[in-house]
């Protein structure tokens, strides 16, 4: 067993990123990215028509502050544990925060990337809605939301009972839709204001259910069946690819083979990606 859990990490996650690479080289040599490319500039063409002509009654705001709230709200963790892992780690689980904070970190970055995305392609609507606070002055004030948010999610992975995870994930997709429509429609010292008490009001209630340390069974649990998902998936992305077998040692039988949660003497490819929260 690797005494450092975080270099553990950094070696699993280089073994996920060289398994699939060969997948996605196959799909690069394919027709996808055209037919990407394509529908991306159809896609643009018609936004920018539509932003020509948005309807008076269109509700700029209320579409805006859904997709942005549950942009805020999803908090993936990728966390590369095993099956094994649930036997081999759990006399460690004192010290799997620090496992657990690389795979923290990875998630804000990656979960905030594809909310500023969002975000820039909102913003020309954005723009139209008369809203009191400029599209670059709201970006810091997203960025901590999901911070928030993530931190938020983390405390629920670790709720010992699932109905108390279930009523605090509900009560904070509530409060950050709440949060994001004041910064869409108020003042921003206000709706900073509103997002502060929203935020100290989800800590006072999530803070009561009885907490695990660190949720290293519940994270293995998930990632056996994520592993199981794109056990399903690569054959797919074979398929479309040509079915090519030049793709290198992960070929798609081998690889289906070591995605197997299964087999447990088999090299687990570690696509564990636990999405928002454990079974």
């Amino acid at each position: 067993m690797e005494p450092d859990l975080e270099m553990l990490r950094r070696r699993r996650a280089e073994a996920w990123r060289k398994a699939v690479a060969p997948y996605v080289r196959d799909l690069a040599r394919s027709g996808f990215p055209t037919f990407v490319v394509l529908a991306a500039l159809a896609a643009l063409s018609g936004y920018t028509a539509f932003l020509e002509t948005v309807p008076p009654d269109f509700p700029i705001t209320a579409v805006g502050a859904v997709v942005m709230a549950l942009l805020l709200v999803r908090s993936p963790l990728r966390t590369h544990l095993r099956p094994a892992d649930a036997v081999f780690l759990m006399p460690r689980e004192h010290e799997m925060e620090r496992y657990m904070k690389s795979a923290r970190r990875g998630g804000y970055i990656s979960g905030s990337a594809l909310m500023l995305a969002a975000w820039l392609i909102y913003a020309p609507l954005y723009g139209q809605s008369g809203a009191p606070t400029g599209t670059a002055a709201l970006v810091p004030a997203l960025l901590v939301l999901k911070a928030l948010n993530d931190a938020g999610a983390w405390r629920e992975r670790r709720m010992a009972r699932s109905a108390a995870r279930r009523l605090c994930r509900l009560l904070r997709a509530a409060l950050t839709l709440a949060a994001v429509y004041a910064l869409f429609t108020e003042p921003l010292p206000a709706a900073l204001g509103f997002a502060a008490a929203a935020a100290a009001l989800y800590a006072a209630v999530c803070r009561l259910p009885a907490q695990a340390p660190v949720p290293v069974a519940a994270a293995v649990r998930r990632g056996s069946a994520d592993a199981a998902a794109i056990r399903a998936v690569l054959p797919l992305v074979h398929r479309f690819a040509g079915g090519r077998r030049n793709a290198g040692p992960a070929t798609l039988c081998g690889l289906g083979r070591r995605l197997d949660p299964a087999q447990p003497g088999e090299y687990i490819l570690d696509a564990v990606y636990a999405d928002a929260h454990p079974h």
